[in-house]
């Protein structure tokens, strides 16, 4: 059953009982749920997204100089 969340469900089982616990379909039905983050957060998201790019800024580096040699 196509429930419309944009999850795929397993066959057989429809969202709201299909392993999603009590609150319904994906988390809905828990009653109201704040949609902006707030600066904070955003600093806390940003600064994880930042440590990540240099990881990956990193590894990018290390497989050019290996591929270099």
């Amino acid at each position: 059953m196509d429930c419309g969340c944009g999850n795929h469900h397993d066959s057989g089982n429809d969202c709201c009982g299909g392993g999603h616990g009590d609150a319904g379909c994906c988390g809905q039905g828990q009653g109201f749920q704040r949609r902006f983050k707030t600066k904070a957060e955003k600093l806390e998201m940003l600064k994880g997204y930042q440590a990540d790019l240099e990881a990956e800024l990193t590894a990018v580096k290390e497989k050019i100089a290996h591929l270099g040699k």
